[in-house]
Formats: structure tokens, C-alpha cells, sequence
């Protein structure tokens, strides 16, 4: 599983002591995929950091890799390199990692296995947050580089850009299919110097649409191809006709190709495209009798239609973890595949179970290659939403509707999760200063499929002493006892001991906690019908 794992993220535990050195740091947050020797992990098959250009010179490019995450193909020079190019996504790590534990990390790295650079403070780690605090994507290979390149790398010769004077209009709405955006008013006009569309600049994740205009030119006459993909949906118009088009919502993966002739010379491009919810991303290549090849016109590298299937499937006795984005639960989704068939995404936004599936765990196909980016659903069957937004809320009573998000009261902080000897996870969190650890297990056998979770709430500071617990959401329940539920005729829950008498409103269940005597537990079981 650990193998499995590293594919994509570092192993990350507990939040550690701030006493730790940066040795036990390293080992405990990097090592699974890095190698303790730093030569990276399963015979090189992960990037070394010993005697590494990536670590050489200024910390910057370090630290950004740390902070925001790193996608796309790299060289790395270093005589340990056992690959000449890597091809695998660290996922951001910032939001996870203090900057005090950031700083020990990286100063062990730069001072081990033959590199010799120097320390790296706390303010050092602030710096770089700060300059990129308003960033909520990964980094892309080129596009880090470009801004922080290795020591001794080649200066590019300056290359004209894909689509010349490219501009960019944010548009603010919540659309279902692509809408008549001339109909409609930008909210914020951008020149896009670089020459490539992307969606990073958009200042939301959800309900907007951007528009970009410019120029493309043809140094031959002929037949040029359009490659386009996006989450949600889009379009590449041409010379004001339509080329391709990627229609209505969905994730990535649904690319569509249209062709155009086109003399030689520029000619005007207009690209559309909108956003409803969940992942955003466009990808967007030309090909012509001049290009040589697909040339990339977006930041995200334009796919073929549909990637290689790679299967992620827990080992007999261990769970397997998936650290990406998962359709159907925030962007800082955590899959947890059991082996047995039972299946979870738990949201370190909203301190939440999800979704619970059956069968299959994951596909890494989208995200283990070209790049890929979007929203992976789940592999298997019997996908369950059972929650969305805030977990736990302070109501001054039973009918106080549901807040969207956490309040200052509850606010929200994800601790990281640590693994019992199976590989099964335990999820740590604090809401307001309380603590919560919150234990999931499969169910498996004697006719019964199903989670079982046992969650613990440790009452800290001034934090609300009557909660209340929202165990299901936006789903048809029916009581079958006091402590028996039926969720849409797919599932049963059950609520065992702890917490005050379960009831049902609206199309939620919800369980009182009452911390006015100290810690409190909820214990609960999800099993298909």
C-alpha cells in the first residue's frame, strides 16, 4: 500500500511535535516516497533529493514544491537520478505542514547525503506563503521553473507566444450549458501575457465562466486540428466558427477534436468556457502542417481523449490511500480503500465522511498520467453521498437551519490522520479548540457490508458545549427504531451509544452531543441494504 501511496502524496500522519528535529520530520513526512537515504524510495523509481539541482542554491523553488505541490515532467540532475525524467504529482503539503516544520524539513534535506547548502528559517517558509497565498492549484513543472529556474539552467530564448495578445473576461454565474457569454457582462478584463488560458486566475472555484480572445497564426496553409477538454464545460471558436466544443457539465476526460482550414497568416481564436461546481480546468492544443505536433494553447497540456486505466487496489489485510481530487467531495479529499470491498472519501474541509462506496476503490489513470487534472469518481458501486458542508454545528435549537460553513466558534482545523498496523487511518481534527479524533472501519462478513466509525470529541477552551452532529445529509430517511435508519432504501445506519436520541429533519439526521460533562462519543454504523 505504502507504494501505492507515495504514487502521490507524501504519508502523512499526526501533526508532529514542533520539538522534532528535522530528521524524524523528514522520515516521518517524506521518507515513504523520498527514501531515508534521500535516493528515492523502491529503487529510485521516486526523485532523489540527494545531491539533487533542486535543492541547490536559493530555498525558493524547495518551498514552493512543499507549499502549493508540483505536476508534470522534470529532469532531475543529480547522479542519483535513476529515471531521466519523472512523471509523478506531490500534492501541496501547506496547508498540512507548519512553517517551523517546513523550515526543520528542508534544512535536513539541504545538509544530507552530499548537499551542502545552507539553513532554511521560519521566516523563510513565510516569505514564500506570503507570495503565493492567493495560489489554489499545484504547481506545474514549466511553470515553476519558469519563475524559480535550477542553478545553471540555460536561460529559454524568449518565444513569441501560443495566442498572441490574449486577453481574459471573468464572468460570475451559475450556468448548466454554455451560455451566450455576449449577452452577458465581465465582471474583470486581464491581459494574458503568457499566451496560454487558464483558469487559475479566476478568484473563485465555482459559478463563473472566462472568455479568452486572441490571436493564433498559420505559417502554412492547411488543415489545422483543435484539441480541447475541460471541466465543466467549453468551446473553441475559430475565425467565428465553431471547432469544438465539450458540452455540458462533467469532469475532465470528455475531449472532443474539430478541424479547420486556415490560410496562412493570424487569424482570431475565442475560447468559452464555464464552471458550475466542483473541479475546474481547461486543456486546449493545435495541430497543423507547421506545428510539428500537438502545440499546447493552455497551461493544463491538452489530452487525448481518454487515459490508460490503472487500477488502485488495497493489498490483502491493508488499506490504500488516495490523495487527489475525488468527485463528489472538496478538493481536499482522502480516499480510503478497505480490502473487502468497502470504500470512503472523507472531506479535510468540511471534517467529514462523504462518500461511501462498494467494490472497486479507485482508477489513477487521469491522475497518474499526462498530468492529469479534474475530479476522479469513485471505481465502484453503490456510491452514497451522505454528507456535504459542515459535519458539526452550534444550534440555539433543533429547527436552526444548518450553517453553510463552519463559524469562528467551530472553526475548523485538519490535524492530519495517523495508521494502525492494517493501514486504516484515524482522522484528527480540531473544531473551536476541541479535539475530535475520528475512527473509521470496515464491516465485513456475516452478511453485513458496511463502516463502522466511532468519533470522539475532547471539549477545549471556550468552544459551544451543545452540539449537534449531522450524520446524513440531503438524503430520504425513514426511522426504522430509535437508533435505526433507512437512508433512500440503499443504506442502514445505525447510531449506538453516545450522543443524545438521533432525529430526522428534513432530509438530515442529526445527533446531539452534549460536552457540558467532558468528552463525548458517537459511534456509528453504515451498512448496505
Amino acid at each position: 500500500m505504502r507504494f501505492v501511496a507515495c504514487f502521490f502524496s507524501l504519508l502523512l500522519l499526526a501533526a508532529a511535535l514542533p520539538a522534532q528535529d528535522g530528521k524524524v520530520l523528514y522520515e516521518t513526512f517524506c521518507g515513504a516516497c523520498h527514501g531515508s537515504d534521500g535516493k528515492g524510495a523502491n529503487d529510485g523509481q521516486f526523485p532523489p533529493l540527494a545531491e539533487s539541482a533542486w535543492v541547490k542554491g536559493k530555498p525558493d523553488l524547495m518551498l514552493q514544491v512543499i507549499l502549493h505541490g508540483l505536476t508534470g515532467e522534470i529532469r532531475v540532475p543529480s547522479p542519483n537520478a535513476h529515471n531521466a525524467l519523472y512523471n509523478l504529482v506531490m500534492p501541496p503539503q501547506g496547508g498540512t505542514l507548519t512553517s517551523e516544520q517546513i523550515a526543520k524539513i528542508a534544512t535536513y534535506v539541504r545538509r544530507s547525503w552530499g548537499n551542502k547548502e545552507g539553513a532554511v528559517t521560519v521566516a523563510m517558509v513565510e516569505e514564500q506563503r506570503k507570495a503565493t497565498k492567493a495560489r489554489n492549484t499545484m504547481w506545474e513543472a514549466n511553470e515553476l521553473l519558469e519563475r524559480h529556474p535550477l542553478p545553471g539552467a540555460k536561460k529559454k530564448a524568449k518565444q513569441n507566444p501560443a495566442i498572441a495578445n490574449l486577453l481574459s473576461y471573468v464572468y460570475h454565474g451559475s450556468w448548466s450549458q454554455r451560455p451566450d457569454f455576449k449577452q452577458l457582462k465581465p465582471v474583470s478584463v486581464e491581459e494574458e501575457h503568457k499566451g496560454l488560458i487558464s483558469v487559475t486566475h479566476a478568484g473563485r472555484k465555482d459559478a463563473f465562466g472566462i472568455v479568452w480572445e486572441g490571436e493564433i497564426t498559420a505559417k502554412k496553409a492547411g488543415e489545422y486540428k483543435f484539441k480541447i477538454d475541460s471541466d465543466d464545460g467549453s468551446a473553441v471558436i475559430v475565425n467565428g466558427e465553431l471547432v469544438a466544443e465539450v458540452k455540458g457539465t462533467g469532469a475532465m476526460n470528455r475531449g472532443q477534436e474539430g478541424k479547420i482550414r486556415l490560410d496562412a497568416g493570424t487569424h482570431d481564436i475565442r475560447i468559452e468556457y464555464f464552471e458550475k461546481s466542483g473541479g475546474q480546468d481547461i486543456a486546449l492544443a493545435m495541430r497543423g502542417p507547421d506545428t510539428g505536433g500537438w502545440v499546447p494553447l493552455s497551461e493544463t497540456g491538452a489530452r487525448k481523449k481518454g487515459t490508460p486505466s490503472i487500477p488502485i487496489v488495497p493489498l490483502p489485510r491493508e488499506a490504500a490511500i488516495y490523495r487527489n481530487f475525488i468527485e463528489g467531495t472538496t478538493p481536499r479529499g482522502i480516499g480510503v480503500g478497505y480490502h473487502g470491498g468497502v470504500n470512503l472519501a472523507f472531506s479535510a474541509d468540511h471534517m467529514a465522511v462523504e462518500l461511501l462506496w462498494t467494490g472497486n476503490f479507485m482508477d489513477g489513470g487521469r491522475h497518474w498520467t499526462n498530468r492529469g487534472q479534474g475530479n476522479q469518481p469513485p471505481a465502484g458501486t453503490k456510491v452514497v453521498k451522505i454528507s456535504g458542508g459542515p459535519a458539526f454545528a452550534a444550534l440555539e435549537s433543533q429547527t436552526t437551519p444548518w450553517p453553510a460553513a463552519y463559524g469562528e466558534a467551530l472553526a475548523p482545523v485538519f490535524r492530519g490522520y495517523k495508521f494502525n498496523a492494517a493501514q486504516e487511518p484515524t482522522f484528527f481534527y480540531t473544531l473551536g479548540g476541541h479535539e475530535v479524533t475520528d475512527q473509521p472501519a470496515p464491516v465485513i462478513g456475516n452478511n453485513r457490508h458496511g463502516l463502522a466509525r466511532s468519533i470522539t470529541i475532547n471539549p477545549s477552551g471556550d468552544g459551544p458545549r451543545r452540539l449537534y452532529f449531522r450524520a446524513v445529509h440531503g438524503r430520504k430517511i425513514t426511522a426504522v427504531n430509535a437508533h435505526t435508519f433507512d437512508v433512500d432504501g440503499i443504506m442502514t445506519i445505525e447510531t449506538g451509544k453516545g450522543g443524545g436520541a438521533p432525529f430526522v429533519r428534513d432530509k438530515d439526521l442529526v445527533v446531539p452531543v452534549d460536552l457540558t460533562g467532558g468528552e463525548a462519543a458517537i459511534q456509528l454504523r453504515y451498512t448496505w441494504n
